[in-house]
């Protein structure tokens, strides 16, 4: 075994101690801070009828355990050294881009986050390694991979649930994984497309908000680098903070929803539904993201 493979297998066996030491309380949002409702959660993964019928294009829903059988969920916290061995190969070996928050905690390309290029295994080092509360304050990163042929045995992904039995699959070259430390905040955004994200390591809390709920989120700008943000730091504003309070007073008439993620639950977000996610955790999430059908119906805040 190489020196890096002894030192992956280090520090993946602290991952799980870790885990509750780099647990980051001081960006949660708090459920007593505001009148919270809970996402609809399931057991397993829907039937193609009934998440037609209740759920797609409609509202959100946490499907709890529906990717537990996945190899991913299984193996990968177990031997992150075999992992990043197989993403290595898959891409050549070199190095790999990395997103850096400018704050240390807010990620969003194009305004919080400068890219850097470094070698895989440093960025998962990074982030799964282990520590106390004195890695807080260390840099935090978050790291987008392609969904490489070299993993894809290790996910059962869930295309009959989208397209049918015999509708296609997800579009391979859209869909990725996504490494993040603890403490790693995604601001407020919405999306135009829909998205599963499946949790395969680690822990993530979602704040959402009805697309009904536009104008009170104070939406950002069309010129704004990112356009489908909010101007509004949730997190503070629930935390009591003056200013944002002050600021952006239609927050308080806003009803958020709120789910945590654990390994092998699956979040489906309907387009235009807005969301806040924290990395809780240190954490690996595969994301799948597809298109509108043309009979489905742009919200009015997207018009």
């Amino acid at each position: 075994m190489s020196r890096v493979d002894d030192d992956l297998l280090a520090f993946v066996q602290l991952a799980a101690a870790a885990g509750a030491s780099q647990t980051t309380s001081s960006a949660t949002i708090s459920t007593t801070a505001a009148a919270t409702t809970s996402v609809t959660e399931v057991e397993g993964l829907l039937s193609l009828d009934q998440f037609e019928e209740r759920f797609r294009h409609k509202r959100p829903v946490k499907m709890r355990g529906a990717a537990r059988h996945w190899g991913a969920v299984q193996a990968w916290a177990k031997d992150m050294g075999a992992l990043v061995g197989r993403l290595e190969a898959a891409m050549g070996g070199g190095d790999v881009a990395v997103l850096v928050a400018k704050d240390n905690r807010h990620f969003f390309k194009n305004a919080l986050c400068v890219e850097e290029r470094r070698k895989l295994s440093d960025i998962f080092r990074s982030i799964f390694g282990g520590g106390g509360d004195d890695d807080r304050d260390r840099q935090r990163l978050y790291c987008r991979l392609p969904l490489v042929d070299q993993v894809l045995d290790d996910v059962d992904l869930p295309n009959t649930l989208v397209f049918g039995p015999d509708g296609g699959g997800f579009k391979q070259a859209n869909c990725g994984m996504w490494a993040s430390a603890a403490g790693n905040i995604t601001p407020l955004h919405y999306d135009l497309c829909h998205g599963f994200l499946v949790q395969i390591v680690g822990r993530k809390r979602w704040t959402l908000f009805s697309p009904d709920d536009y104008r009170l989120l104070y939406p950002s700008s069309s010129i704004d680098p990112n356009p489908l943000s909010s101007q509004v730091s949730i997190e503070q504003w629930y935390a009591g903070d003056a200013s944002q309070r002050a600021r952006f007073p239609k927050v308080a008439d806003a009803e958020p929803y709120h789910v945590d993620l654990e390994p092998g639950d699956i979040m489906y977000t309907p387009p235009f539904w807005w969301h806040h996610v924290e990395t809780v955790e240190p954490s690996i999430s595969v994301l799948l993201p597809w298109d509108k059908r043309p009979d489905e119906p742009v919200h009015p805040c997207a018009l």
